[in-house]
């Protein structure tokens, strides 16, 4: 690997720490990676699955995919405070401006059965979105029989 090491990186091939890493060279490689996510799936009639879920701490966490074509892509992972109906809502509202997708774009919306996510799409998304249908996770709700 030491070929490789003093090829790619500077101080003929030290690695660097890992505040130099989160400091230097992640920033331009997320900003490169949010550069391709937005244009793939800009102004694109996306599907969106949207889970969520507790971190190690107890945190919760909101995971979002954007699903086009071939193209299945995790665009963001929100730590929330509370969540709930509106708090959801107002997640995936941001992210769709953060994509530059207009409202009238997304097609379907996939999350779990649980009632805050129902009462997202009845009460904030689908008043916005028409369009939209709400498929709940039929691995969730064969949980919920079992």
């Amino acid at each position: 690997m030491l070929p490789f090491f003093k090829k790619h990186l500077r101080e003929g091939g030290a690695i660097p720490k890992a505040p130099t890493l989160r400091q230097v060279y992640l920033p331009n490689i997320f900003e490169s990676h949010f550069s391709s996510l937005k244009l793939l799936f800009d102004f694109k009639p996306v599907s969106i699955i949207m889970d969520e879920s507790l971190d190690d701490c107890a945190h919760s966490v909101v995971n979002t995919i954007f699903v086009y074509h071939n193209y299945t892509k995790l665009v963001s992972v929100d730590f929330l405070d509370k969540v709930n109906n509106s708090t959801i809502g107002q997640t995936l509202f941001y992210i769709l401006a953060k994509y530059n997708i207009p409202f009238d774009k997304p097609i379907v919306f996939l999350s779990d059965s649980a009632a805050y996510m129902k009462k997202s799409f009845h009460e904030v998304l689908h008043p916005v979105m028409r369009q939209l249908i709400h498929v709940p996770c039929c691995a969730h709700i064969m949980n919920l029989i079992g």
